[in-house]
């Protein structure tokens, strides 16, 4: 399933990775709204539900740039979506050049969504 929100934060002209706040609380929010997610009762820590799951936001959350850096490697890696030693090439890119890092990042995470979502072009 291609969702189009997931892709315009990917492919689209503005920020992919979520650095604000306000903007990972609205797409936490809608998250838990779609049943997707849901926030234990620590009031801070959230888990996928079940259809959550079974749909695999963690990955849908990397392609919408709602996870952290290495969270979205080591998901892309669990799901067989980087080649052999590429998650640890991606690593030390970020320790070396952590400000610059992103476009390197987003350009390996949207080949992974191409790949799993079987699709060349996307728009």
């Amino acid at each position: 399933m291609v969702c189009p929100w997931e892709s315009t934060r990917l492919f689209g002209d503005g920020t992919w990775l979520v650095d604000a706040k306000p903007t990972a609380n609205v797409l936490t929010r809608t998250l838990e709204d779609l049943g997707l997610m849901e926030t234990l009762s620590d009031g801070i820590t959230c888990r996928c539900t079940r259809i959550g799951k079974e749909i695999d936001i963690e990955l849908q959350s990397v392609f919408m740039g709602l996870c952290e850096v290495d969270d979205a490697i080591r998901i892309l890696e669990d799901r067989n979506l980087l080649a052999t030693n590429e998650g640890d090439a991606l690593f030390e890119l970020w320790e070396k050049h952590e400000r610059q890092f992103e476009p390197w990042l987003r350009s390996r995470v949207q080949q992974a969504y191409r790949d799993y979502h079987n699709v060349r072009l996307v728009h």
